[in-house]
């Protein structure tokens, strides 16, 4: 039986770094141009050294952009670099090994990107288009790794083979097509 549990000492430290930066302020010619970077990175143990399994790999985005003055239309190139999650930064609860025992199916680091675009056409209506994982890259992200249990029924892949662990992938190249109506 598996059942979630509050601990009383839980530690989480990290930072994140958002920036933006307007080209055209730098550079007439390149107005409505930008650069973008955001970076995040986190630690978090749990009963003093045992680690938190909910926390994120490190990850960085950096953007390029470009603003139509009149904010009609713009389009944004996004690059992300995810971390390996290590086995240090895992903890296996179910393990019958003594001691505190890795995860066994941990994600690699990945990079990947995505092109977004939007266009107003009328007042108060927004439609927007993307490709994301433009290079159709396969990852596991950790969120997804982190689910898979080694007994049950629900997200069981086979432990000695790897059998079952393509479902737990990222989706390849795919689209998004929306629109917004504000009122």
């Amino acid at each position: 039986m598996y059942q979630n549990i509050n601990r009383q000492n839980a530690k989480v430290t990290g930072f994140e770094i958002n920036s933006k930066l307007y080209l055209g302020e730098l550079v007439k010619i390149l107005n409505g141009f930008n650069l973008s970077y955001k970076y995040t990175h986190q630690k978090g143990r749990v009963d003093g050294n045992i680690p938190m399994n909910a926390i994120q790999p490190h990850t960085a985005v950096y953007g390029l952009g470009y603003q139509y003055p009149d904010d009609k239309f713009g389009i944004d190139i996004y690059w992300t670099k995810v971390k390996a999650k290590e086995a240090k930064d895992t903890y296996d609860m179910f393990s019958e090994k003594p001691g505190i025992q890795p995860i066994k199916w941990r994600s690699d680091s990945y990079s990947m990107v995505d092109l977004v675009t939007y266009v107003k056409p009328v007042k108060n209506v927004t439609l927007q288009f993307g490709v994301y994982n433009l290079t159709d890259r396969k990852y596991l992200t950790w969120e997804s790794a982190r689910s898979i249990k080694p007994f049950g029924t629900s997200n069981l892949i086979n432990q000695q083979t790897g059998a079952g662990i393509n479902r737990f992938y990222s989706p390849g190249r795919n689209y998004k097509l929306s629109a917004e109506i504000t009122f």
